[in-house]
């Protein structure tokens, strides 16, 4: 029962984390970069103690960028920890699970993407699926690591 309750609650997670993906991905062009420069301008002016006049257009344009990227890489990074955490509770072995794991992710990452080129101001990019693909690859090692602490002081007590 427990293994259950656990599959639903990770599921509901992970439907959450794909609900926010489509949500960003499902903004125009305008409202999309509105988001990231105004956190691009929070970041310069803690980081440079700048004034929002005193901000360089190309710095901000180049911080914008980086924050994107990674956005990208942190959401799917998350998401495929909680699915690899989901699929962790089934009997395979860890390299099919792991397998999977990156099919589904980098499905997702590219069916968002090709959503993106149908909205209005926003473009699909390969590099974006790249980005997804290494996020998703991190939060499956970082899994992993969990895991193996966990057996490792679980066998040394």
């Amino acid at each position: 029962m427990k293994i259950k309750v656990f599959r639903i609650i990770i599921a509901l997670i992970i439907f959450i984390n794909m609900a926010f993906i489509f949500g960003f991905s499902n903004q125009n062009g305008k409202q999309s970069t509105e988001i990231s420069k105004k956190l691009s301008i929070y970041i310069i002016k803690i980081i440079d103690k700048q004034e929002i006049n005193d901000i360089d257009i190309e710095k901000l344009n180049k911080t914008e960028h980086i924050i994107r990227k990674i956005a990208h890489f942190f959401i799917y990074m998350l998401m495929s920890f909680w699915l690899i955490s989901f699929i962790n509770t089934y009997k395979m072995r860890y390299k099919t699970k792991i397998v999977l794991c990156t099919i589904i992710g980098i499905a997702y990452a590219s069916l968002d993407e090709f959503h993106q080129s149908f909205i209005l101001g926003r473009t699909a990019l390969i590099s974006d699926i790249i980005i997804d693909t290494v996020g998703i690859l991190v939060g499956i090692i970082f899994f992993l690591t969990i895991v193996k602490i966990v057996k490792y002081r679980g066998n040394h007590r």
